[in-house]
């Protein structure tokens, strides 16, 4: 959605009516015109166009102002909860995809997240170096089918292709585009990237991805409006010595469907985590042993005086020492007992249990 936004040349912002200016529809000449404001000539407030400022006080019709275009972004920043949880899912994604990829290249293949969010599609083909390995794919899973983009460095891709050809992967320097025969040999490590990104949202839904295209330059690539919010996973790829970026952009309205579901199951499964940590008798318990000891708080004594002792002195204890006997289960008091007898036994008698919380 865009509307038109008007700063006065002295003044608070200000905000014009639905009828538009001469002025505005020569601002809105620019077809690319996107986020970013431009220049615009000054005009005179007519008394057929009614402007308020920020504090919605009507500006006077004598008053000249700017006017600049302005399209406000689409939905798709990430709440705080959504990142932890799409980084808590992605960190899952790349432990098993960087197990796939040395085991297939025979050769230590380490990943590690360098950032995962959203920006404009704009913005992410901005980003996407001049000579790049381009895999366009689509999700027929995801909501209207979207198109979703997979970018390797060059570099990184003829590293991977000079391991696939029995090298020790040797980062290649050379900048140029992958030849028809390279990108064959390729297709095995893209095709493990994006079923190992679909399989990730298995979970929430079943999701396969099909190839549709490569191209060598982002600059000329569009696959949806520039506007667009994406989703941007980037990837810190090493590969022997070449240390190279891998990413993966999916329109973020396609895949938030998934993202509520992930969000759902996560609190689900907190819950669940929460009932399981509950005290609950297990049968593997029965057969589990403890120590037990029973003991008494006898009297205080001075050192001095302990070092006297011999064999055969007599110790004064007190009367009702035997209802206080402190039964120790692994070095914690538990239990208040009373020592007796029992079938020719020494036995103790719990009368009170201590040290348990509720």
């Amino acid at each position: 959605m865009s509307m038109k936004s008007f700063h006065p040349i002295k003044g608070d912002d200000t905000f014009m009516s639905d009828k538009p200016s001469d002025s505005e529809k020569e601002a809105h000449k620019d077809p690319e015109q996107t986020d970013s404001v431009s220049d615009a000539d000054e005009v005179i407030i007519g008394p057929e166009l009614i402007v308020i400022n920020n504090k919605g006080e009507r500006v006077d019709s004598s008053t000249k102002i700017k006017i600049e275009p302005y399209r406000f972004r689409g939905s798709g920043y990430l709440t705080q909860i959504e990142q932890h949880q799409l980084q808590l899912q992605h960190e899952q994604f790349i432990r098993a995809l960087e197990a796939r990829l040395s085991s297939f290249l025979s050769m230590d293949f380490r990943l590690n997240i360098s950032d995962l969010n959203t920006a404009s599609y704009s913005d992410f083909i901005k980003a996407v170096p001049d000579s790049s390995y381009i895999t366009i794919f689509q999700v027929e899973q995801l909501a209207g089918n979207s198109i979703g983009v997979l970018n390797l460095s060059t570099r990184l891709a003829m590293t991977i292709i000079e391991r696939l050809l029995g090298g020790k992967a040797q980062s290649v320097e050379e900048e140029r585009g992958l030849t028809e025969i390279e990108m064959s040999l390729m297709e095995d490590v893209v095709d493990s990237i994006l079923e190992e990104w679909c399989r990730q949202w298995g979970d929430t839904e079943e999701m396969s991805a099909s190839v549709i295209g490569h191209e060598n330059n982002g600059k000329q690539l569009q696959t949806t409006q520039n506007e667009t919010i994406i989703l941007v996973l980037t990837i810190e790829a090493t590969f022997g010595d070449c240390c190279e970026p891998i990413q993966i952009g999916v329109p973020y309205q396609s895949i938030e469907p998934a993202i509520k579901k992930m969000l759902i199951r996560g609190k689900h499964n907190e819950e669940a985590a929460k009932k399981e940590r509950d005290c609950r008798w297990r049968k593997s318990y029965d057969n589990v042993t403890v120590p037990v000891c029973a003991e008494w708080n006898a009297f205080e004594i001075s050192f001095g005086n302990l070092l006297s002792l011999r064999s055969g002195d007599v110790i004064e204890l007190s009367k009702d020492l035997l209802s206080q006997t402190l039964v120790r289960l692994e070095n914690t008091v538990r239990y208040i007992g009373k020592v007796g007898q029992e079938n020719n036994k020494v036995v103790v008698k719990l009368t009170e249990i201590v040290g348990v919380r509720e």
